[in-house]
């Protein structure tokens, strides 16, 4: 069976049980962010996916997208990945805020399979309610 990626979530953080290996807690969940001003940068922000199945071994990549097309990560150092078990983080040091809207990631398998997409809408705020958490909550 190949490798999958049946679901994938935007955190802050992520710790892993100690006493079970499979046990996987997602902190402060991020749905929106607002932001204060445009164009700035954000981050980090981790993505947490879940792999299901198994066989030859894939290369992962992310490709971030801004709504106006552009990409949201210039440079592949502002990425690292790490798997541990059936899950695959991936954060993300900073991310590039062109404009405000929907942006697209792209979980990629060796370099041509999308395996799972998830979107991230950025609002821009007025001054006083940018000093709210990054998930926006």
């Amino acid at each position: 069976m190949p490798v999958t990626c049946d679901w994938a979530q935007f955190c802050e953080e992520v710790n892993f049980d100690p006493k079970q290996s499979q046990s996987l807690s997602l902190s402060r969940i991020i749905e929106q962010a607002a932001v204060g001003a445009i164009p700035t940068t954000i981050g980090p922000l981790v993505i947490a996916a879940h792999l299901e199945g198994s066989g030859d071994s894939v290369r992962v990549g992310l490709r971030a997208t801004g709504p106006d097309g552009s990409f949201a990560v210039s440079d592949e150092t502002d990425i690292s990945f790490e798997q541990a078990g059936p899950y695959l983080l991936i954060t993300i040091g900073r991310l590039n805020v062109a404009v405000e809207g929907r942006y697209r990631f792209d979980i990629i398998f060796d370099d041509v399979h999308v395996v799972r997409s998830l979107w991230l809408t950025i609002l821009q705020v007025s001054h006083d309610s940018a000093d709210r958490p990054l998930g926006g909550a």
